[in-house]
C-alpha cells in the first residue's frame, strides 16, 4: 500500500513474459498520459543479460516516440541475476532519483515468468500489473498463483488476435481484482486502464 511507500512519485510495476506486449502497451499509455504536462520516468528492466540484447533493444525502439518529450525520461536497466532484494534495492535508488528530477509517475517494465516474478520486487512499486495473453490466462495457470498471485490489476493484452471471454470468465472466478481486455493495436480497452491508474495515482497524491 502507498503508505509503506516512502517516494513521492507514484510508480508502477508492469510485469509479463516475453511476447505479451508490455512494451507496446506501456507505449499506448504514454500517449495519454505523456499530454498531462506532468513528469514521467520509465525503466525497462532486464534481468537476463547479453544473450537478450536484441529483444531488450526492441523494447526500447518500441517506446522511443516519446524520447522528444521533455516530460518523459527513458532509460534501460540491464542486469544479472533474478530480482532479489539486491536488484530491487538498484532498482529503488534509480527511481530516487527520477524523484529528484521531479517525477510524478515512473514506470518500470520487467520481465517475469511465472513465479520467477519474485515478491522483493513487488515492493519496489505501488501496483504491479501484470500482462498475459487471453490463451495464457486459463483456470490452471491462474490457480498455481505465482505472478497472477502478486498482480494487484491484469491486462489481457492482443484481444484484436485473440477472444478473452474464457480468460475472463477465468479472472472472474479465480482473480479477485481488477482486470482489464486490451489491445495495444486498437487502442481498445487503454483509456479504462489509464483511469484504473488516475484513480490509484489520486488515491496517492496528498
Amino acid at each position: 500500500s502507498p503508505a509503506r511507500r516512502q517516494g513521492k512519485a507514484f510508480k508502477v510495476l508492469l510485469g509479463g513474459p516475453t511476447g505479451s506486449g508490455k512494451s507496446s502497451l506501456l507505449n499506448a499509455v504514454l500517449n495519454r498520459f505523456g499530454n498531462r504536462g506532468s513528469k514521467i520516468a520509465v525503466f525497462l528492466c532486464d534481468p537476463r543479460g547479453p544473450k537478450y540484447k536484441g529483444a531488450f533493444l526492441g523494447d526500447r525502439i518500441v517506446v522511443q516516440d516519446h524520447t522528444s518529450n521533455e516530460n518523459i525520461f527513458i532509460r534501460s536497466v540491464s542486469q544479472l541475476g533474478s530480482y532479489g532484494k539486491k536488484s530491487v534495492s538498484l532498482l529503488k535508488k534509480v527511481a530516487s532519483y527520477a524523484e529528484a528530477w521531479g517525477a510524478e509517475i515512473v514506470f518500470f517494465e520487467t520481465i517475469g515468468l511465472g513465479q520467477e516474478l519474485s515478491a522483493d520486487i513487488k515492493d519496489l512499486a505501488d501496483i504491479l500489473v501484470w500482462v498475459a495473453l487471453p490463451t495464457e490466462t486459463d483456470e490452471l495457470r491462474l490457480m498455481k498463483g505465482g505472478a497472477h498471485e502478486l498482480a494487484d490489476a491484469i491486462l489481457l493484452n492482443k484481444i484484436d488476435k485473440e477472444p478473452a471471454f474464457r480468460a475472463e470468465l477465468a479472472l472472474k472466478e479465480y482473480f479477485a481484482k481488477p482486470y482489464f481486455a486490451v489491445s495495444a493495436l486498437t487502442g481498445e480497452g487503454i483509456d479504462s486502464f489509464c483511469k484504473f491508474l488516475e484513480e490509484k495515482l489520486n488515491q496517492k497524491s496528498p
